[in-house]
């Protein structure tokens, strides 16, 4: 009720922006971090340079995004797709979708990352969505994304569905698992 609520008053917030000649997006998306913890082949942010061995250039920290996020709200921003990196490299990151309980998140992680105390944040956040990345099956994901990494990835939405929350995953499509 409370994300439905927000959908009516955020469409208020941007039709009054627009009447003022600015178009505000009812979806938002947020790369929180560059930083992560895979080396998948084909990844954008590998093929760019963020993921590699050098030093990660600095980032905005959680307090940044706490202001970003505070500023969409404010201009009738509902609904917020994070992506990375892996947003789990974010200190403080969970906490986000847990102060902003109005909003809706949906979360791209690769589903290694997660600590215990996320879980446990995560619990009892209502308005996110974890979707955990893989490609198929158990071969064709640790080839692309690394040995042991489709057994974490299940495992994580696991955890994830025993704590309530709400699951899904990301495939990237080519031509090695195509037919799969």
């Amino acid at each position: 009720m409370r994300l439905a609520r927000t959908v009516g008053r955020s469409r208020r917030v941007r039709a009054r922006a627009l009447a003022e000649g600015v178009r505000v997006p009812p979806f938002l998306v947020l790369s929180v971090t560059s930083r992560c913890n895979l080396r998948c082949a084909g990844c954008y942010a590998g093929a760019v340079g963020t993921v590699t061995n050098a030093p990660v250039k600095q980032g905005l920290g959680i307090a940044e995004w706490y202001g970003v996020v505070e500023e969409a709200v404010r201009l009738g921003v509902m609904a917020f797709m994070i992506a990375g990196g892996e947003p789990s490299l974010l200190p403080g990151i969970v906490n986000l979708f847990r102060d902003f309980p109005d909003r809706l998140f949906l979360v791209f992680t690769n589903g290694t990352a997660l600590t215990a105390k996320d879980y446990e944040i995560l619990r009892s956040c209502t308005n996110t969505v974890v979707v955990v990345s893989v490609e198929g099956d158990r071969d064709l994901t640790d080839v692309r994304r690394g040995r042991g990494v489709f057994e974490k990835a299940l495992g994580t939405l696991d955890k994830l569905q025993d704590a309530g929350v709400l699951t899904g995953i990301a495939v990237t499509i080519g031509s090695a698992n195509v037919e799969y």
